[in-house]
C-alpha cells in the first residue's frame, strides 16, 4: 500500500513541478490519514501565495431539460443499480462461497445446503433492504408479520 502512495505522491510533485509549481511534499513530511489506508496528507504549514493566472472551467450551455421518469419504479431501480454491478455481486458472492462438497466442513455444517446466489436473489435483497430502510420499524421480526397494525407501510 506504502509503495502505491509513494508512486501517486511522486507523480503529483513530478506533474506540478513541469507546471512550474513547486510541491515539497515527502513521506517525510506527511502523516497517514488513517491507519488502514494509504492516504497521506502533507504535514506543512498552507501559504499565502496566490498564482498568477486563473483557467475558469469552460462549460459549454445547453438548453435546461427535465427528463420524465420511468412508468414504474421498477423500471427506474436499474438506473441506480446496474445489471452489471449486480451481476459482479453475484459472481463474487458464489466465487467467495465455500464448496459444499469440501470434506473438510462437518456433516451437519449450513455451508453444506450452500446454492449459488441468482441475480434475482440479490436484487430482491437489496429491495428488501431498501425497503427496510425507508420504513424502520422497532423489531426486524415486525417485517415479516401478516397483519401489521403501526407504520405507514401497514395494508390498506
Amino acid at each position: 500500500m506504502a509503495s502505491i502512495a509513494i508512486l501517486a505522491t511522486t507523480a503529483a510533485v513530478t506533474a506540478a513541478g513541469e507546471d512550474g509549481v513547486n510541491l515539497d511534499i515527502t513521506l517525510n513530511n506527511s502523516q497517514p490519514e488513517q491507519d488502514a489506508d494509504s492516504t497521506i496528507r502533507p504535514d506543512v504549514e498552507p501559504t499565502n501565495n496566490v498564482g498568477t493566472q486563473f483557467k475558469p472551467l469552460n462549460v459549454p450551455d445547453r438548453p435546461f431539460k427535465v427528463l420524465d421518469l420511468s412508468e414504474s419504479p421498477l423500471k427506474l431501480f436499474p438506473r441506480f443499480l446496474p445489471i452489471q454491478l449486480v451481476k459482479d455481486w453475484v459472481t463474487y458472492a458464489n466465487l467467495a462461497a465455500v464448496d459444499p462438497k469440501d470434506p473438510a466442513l462437518k456433516d451437519n455444517s449450513r455451508q453444506r445446503r450452500w446454492k449459488p446466489i441468482s441475480l434475482t436473489e440479490i436484487y430482491i435483497w437489496k429491495g428488501t433492504s431498501i425497503c427496510m430502510d425507508l420504513q424502520p420499524d422497532k423489531q426486524r421480526k415486525d417485517y415479516w408479520r401478516a397483519s401489521y397494525s403501526g407504520g405507514n407501510h401497514s395494508p390498506s
